[in-house]
């Protein structure tokens, strides 16, 4: 028992000691407080991951931090994790320490004895950080066996790495070494030198010196600046793995073949022109990277049993010699020479993998059943036809791409392989393949997957080696693979749906714009005059002869024009007039004409003509209508044929139905007739263009003179009935019977002459059509630009091009203009002549009789009103005939609305206060109708364009104020037609009583109506001029008067002047 104490109590005495000659344990305390300098000094508050780092937890569970089972931290392991700064001196309290790990961070220094007494360390791991200097005290750590400093800025290592006796690898790559110390050949057990990426120029002599004690294994100097080996290096008998790639290196040592233990030999990227003799006695050399070097000849006597791969890519060789090394498995010779395949290759029977691309070979005769199962003879200049059974019997993968071969025959079952890749043969003709019905995808176009007879294995090859059977353009696409396959999100193919292939659906609202030889340009919205309706869409085909799409000929709606542009023009023609089968425009599309079309039209003719005129001049065979002639030129009747006339301007398709239904059946107050087009004999009048714009300029004098033929044929039978009486009339003499138009004059009575009264009747008839006339001469100014082809088109007529020289544009544009002289300047400065003529007089009764139509109605002060009526329907005309951007058109008009209600609110123009509210409502009416129904309506009909899903939430909105504006509208003509009822049983008895006594009373002769007048008219004079003489004799007396006095003053002044020469001559 004594013996077995003694022998405990002196093991554990060994155990202190060796415990205090290491350093270990540490005190907890010391450990933390490294720790935290650690922490400190390497910025730990931005470490990517700092988990339990400075907390009150154990350090062992700190975050990459290691402990033996005495709670001794041993490793610590923090690679990429955001270290900043230095290693504290602190850091040597880790006594205990066996690997260090901070590879990838930003650490640039290990301060000064940071590293003391960390004797046990054996591992150090500092790669890929910011050191520039390796500390001295580290390689006196006798225990140190690795070091990985690869990835830093060293410049040098220091020569104390000689104190490293246990150290066996050192990797100090893509660093800036410019040489190794000497003190390497002195560490006996160093295996592994990386050293690649560096500026040496040449290997330390310690490395080879005493050679016999070394064992060093593998040698990485590649990427450097080496230009010759010493001559003692093949006495380094120990390599196994030799990396010299990426030198200067021009040759080898004679007696390189010494090595004769290496297995792996890198000399890839250097200079060498030849090999040294006897390389075949390495005979455990597996690897041979010979690549980009200048050799011209390989050895005929390196025939190394074990050598399995060997790249000799990239130098000059033209041929192989017989003694090639015969088990070689993987053999690489891409980038030489060759004309022709080698004939040792096959006798190469080991050989599994051999790469011969980007070579010369124009023929594989030499390659007779090689047993090869990969083959690379891609990029070489094989041509004409190739039988692949005729050359290979184990093969599984070939490469026949960028050559120039004609046929590949697959047709045989023998020699086929599994995979081929034949890439870029111009003009390839593949026999015996087949097609699977597996998809390949070619980026915009897919093909069926080709394969060969053996096992169904694919083709890898472009289509158009087997000319692009099978194949067609990807969804999203268009046309055909060996032409293009468009993509149709560009902006060329917007509008259509392209379902791949050759065929592309073209979506509704949507119209092809072509060039004059039918190429396919692209596509722009169907719009015309606001409409979306026209186009409806169909299938268009890409035709590759004319590689362009052609699209049917259903793209139009039914009853347009399909060879117009935006399918805008309707179709007719004699033939199908006399057929009932022509189409008109209404409502923004085409509807066919009908019996009910060609009486509505007639009757459209004769409300427009007809009874116009019989209101206007033939009211003397009705007396009782005279209560219209009476108010034409009233503000209630300007009023609501501005809002009416407004009301048809300003409809769109996406206002409602019944108003869109109103628009039509009341647009004729706008010039529009399109229904007369169902009539036989107007066909030339009103589908051609130009036809129809003259008739409709010729319409207000047209109507005039029917209504002076009315005129005419009443006064002359009223002259052949006061002749047959004995009495001679003169029509330049006559006068009708008016009533004036102010209120305050009601009761007057004025007799107009004949041509007054036709001055008067043109008046009304340019104040009833100006809005329309303008509108229509204003439109054939206004041209857009097409985004496809820039070519300007009409925005009325959307297939009429805006080209002087064309026809019928050339003779729009010239009557345009001369009827804007006419009409849209002429009227105004009719008026303005007029009133001008008149100024004197434009309060006298008669001068109001047959002008006061255009200024009556208004207070004095505001007598020039009128011209602002004419300019707001001038702006309106200009704004709908001539923008055709829907943001500036809305703009416009809100503007010259808002304006209307500013002027018609300040100035209160009417005398009438019924008159200016009516004015006020009205105009009110159609902003808030017209700005609901163009941002509601216009967001509607986008969306339906797009293909949207119809916003809830817009749609409720939209038949919100179409119910109100509706409803306040019809309110509006109901409260009118109301107040013009009241109006008119209020005055209708005294008017007709009147006229009927004073007009048409045929037992009252004319004659004794003038008689009386010329002698009222005579009293007045008598009256005026007794006034005048007694006005006269009183002027005489003042006169008399004044006269003395101007003598009194003159006798006073004379005095004056008499006393002053006195006083001056006594002074």
């Amino acid at each position: 028992c004594k013996m077995y104490a003694k022998w405990i109590k002196m093991m554990v005495m060994l155990s202190l000691m060796s415990v205090i000659a290491n350093g270990c344990p540490v005190d907890v305390n010391d450990q933390i407080e490294a720790l935290h300098s650690f922490y400190n000094h390497t910025n730990g508050d931005h470490w990517f991951n700092h988990s339990l780092w400075l907390s009150d937890a154990e350090p062992c569970t700190w975050f990459g931090i290691e402990c033996d089972e005495n709670q001794q931290i041993t490793r610590i392991v923090l690679e990429d994790n955001n270290l900043q700064g230095i290693i504290p001196q602190q850091f040597s309290h880790l006594t205990c320490l066996i690997g260090l790990n901070i590879h990838k961070n930003k650490v640039r220094l290990f301060y000064n004895g940071s590293l003391n007494g960390l004797n046990k360390l054996q591992k150090l791991r500092v790669s890929i950080n910011s050191f520039s200097f390796l500390p001295s005290s580290l390689f006196k750590l006798s225990n140190l066996l690795e070091i990985n400093a690869e990835g830093n800025h060293l410049k040098k290592l220091p020569s104390s790495i000689s104190s490293c006796q246990y150290l066996k690898t050192i990797i100090v790559g893509h660093n800036k070494l410019q040489y190794l110390p000497e003190g390497l050949g002195e560490l006996p057990n160093l295996s592994t030198i990386d050293a690649n990426h560096n500026f040496i120029q040449e290997v330390p002599k310690s490395l080879i010196s005493n050679y016999t004690k070394k064992r060093l294994w593998d040698l990485d100097l590649s990427s450097n600046s080496i230009k010759k080996l010493p001559s003692t290096f093949p006495k380094l008998l120990q390599l196994r793995t030799l990396n010299l790639g990426h030198n200067l290196l021009e040759s080898l040592p004679e007696d390189f073949h010494q090595l004769s233990m290496l297995q792996v030999l890198n000399l890839t990227y250097n200079n060498i022109y030849h090999l040294p003799e006897d390389m075949q006695n390495i005979d455990s050399l597996v690897i041979a990277d010979l690549s980009y070097n200048k050799l011209t000849e390989f050895p005929n006597d390196m025939n190394i049993k074990t050598l399995k791969t060997i790249y000799l890519e990239g130098n000059g060789l033209n041929d192989l010699p017989r003694h090639f090394p015969s088990k070689a498995v993987n053999i690489y010779l891409a980038r030489n020479k060759f004309t022709e395949v080698p004939s040792v290759v096959s006798r190469l029977s080991y050989c599994t993998k051999i790469d011969m691309s980007y070579n010369d070979i124009e023929h594989i005769e030499n390659w007779n059943k090689m047993g090869a199962s990969i083959v690379h003879l891609n990029n070489n200049n094989l041509t004409g036809s190739i039988r692949l059974s005729n050359h290979f019997k184990d093969l599984i993968w070939i490469s026949l791409s960028e050559n120039s071969i004609k046929t590949l025959d697959l047709r045989s079952k023998g020699g086929i392989p599994s995979l081929i890749e034949i890439y870029n043969n111009e003009n390839l003709n593949i026999l015996g393949i087949q097609f699977t019905d597996r998809m390949i995808n070619y980026k915009n176009y897919s093909c069926r997957q080709p394969y060969t007879s053996k096992e169904g294995l694919p083709i890898f090859s472009e289509p158009k080696s087997y000319r692009y059977d099978e194949c067609s353009c990807n969804p999203g696409y268009i046309g055909v693979p060996y032409i293009s396959c468009k993509n149709c999100n560009q902006k060329k193919y917007h509008g259509f749906k392209c379902i791949g292939g050759r065929v592309a659906h073209l979506e509704e609202h949507w119209y092809p714009v072509k060039a004059n030889n039918s190429e396919f340009l692209g596509t722009i919205p169907c719009k015309v005059s606001r409409n979306y309706a026209a186009c409806i869409g169909g299938d268009c085909i890409f035709n590759p002869d004319l590689k362009a799409i052609q699209c049917e000929q259903n793209i139009c709606r039914e009853g347009h024009d399909p060879t117009s542009r935006l399918c805008s023009r309707c179709l007719c023609s004699p033939e199908m007039l006399q057929n009932g089968t022509c189409y008109i425009p209404k409502n923004g599309k085409c509807v066919q004409c009908s019996t009910e079309y060609s009486i509505t039209s007639l009757l459209t003719l004769a409300v427009t003509i007809i009874p116009l005129n019989a209101i206007l001049f033939a009211i003397k065979l009705q007396p009782t209508l005279n209560f219209l002639l009476l108010q034409l030129g009233s503000g209630l009747f300007k009023s609501g044929l501005f809002f009416l006339q407004t009301l048809t301007s300003l409809i769109t398709p996406m206002w409602p139905p019944a108003l869109i239904s109103a628009g039509n059946a009341i647009s004729i107050i706008n010039v529009d007739m399109p229904a007369i087009a169902c009539i036989p004999f107007a066909y030339l009048l009103f589908h051609d263009p130009v036809n129809n714009f003259l008739f409709k300029m010729a319409l207000p004098v047209i109507i005039f003179v029917i209504i002076s033929f009315f005129v005419t044929i009443y006064y002359i039978g009223l002259q052949v009935k006061t002749c047959c009486k004995g009495k001679k009339y003169n029509i330049d003499t006559m006068h009708l019977v008016q009533v004036l138009e102010s209120e305050e004059e009601s009761d007057d009575h004025v007799k107009l002459s004949y041509f007054h009264s036709l001055i008067k009747t043109a008046g009304y008839v340019m104040d009833f059509l100006y809005l329309g006339i303008t509108a229509k001469i204003i439109g054939f100014f206004s041209c857009k630009q097409d985004p496809i082809d820039n070519r300007y088109y009409l925005t009325r007529y959307p297939d009429i091009e805006c080209d002087p020289k064309i026809h019928p544009f050339s003779k729009l544009f010239l009557y345009s203009s001369l009827f804007t002289l006419v009409y849209i300047v002429g009227y105004p400065l009719f008026i303005f002549v007029l009133l001008r003529l008149n100024k004197k007089n434009l309060h006298t009764p008669y001068t109001r009789a047959y002008l006061g139509f255009f200024y009556g109605r208004y207070h004095e002060r505001c007598y020039w009103y009128e011209f602002i009526w004419i300019a707001r329907k001038l702006a309106l005309s200009a704004t709908v005939g001539y923008l055709a951007s829907i943001t500036y058109r809305v703009s416009a008009i809100t503007i010259i609305f808002l304006g209307g209600i500013l002027l018609q609110w300040y100035f209160h123009p009417y005398k009438s206060k019924v008159e200016n509210i009516l004015e006020l409502t009205s105009s009110s009416i159609l902003l808030l109708c017209f700005l609901s129904f163009s941002t509601f309506g216009e967001n509607l009909q986008i969306q339906k364009l797009l293909g949207l899903e119809e916003n809830g939430e817009m749609m409720f909105l939209w038949w919100s104020t179409s119910f109100l504006c509706g409803l306040q509208i019809l309110l509006f003509v109901l409260f009118w037609l109301g107040f013009k009822i009241i109006y008119y049983l209020k005055n209708k008895k005294n008017d007709v009583l009147y006229i009927n006594d004073v007009m048409y009373d045929e037992d009252i002769e004319l004659e004794e109506d003038y008689g009386d007048v010329i002698g009222n008219l005579e009293r007045t004079i008598d009256e005026q001029n007794d006034v005048v003489f007694e006005l006269q004799v009183e002027m005489k007396r003042k006169d008399d008067i004044l006269k003395e006095k101007m003598q009194e003053i003159q006798h006073l002044c004379d005095e004056l002047s008499y006393i002053r020469e006195g006083k001056e001559t006594t002074d």
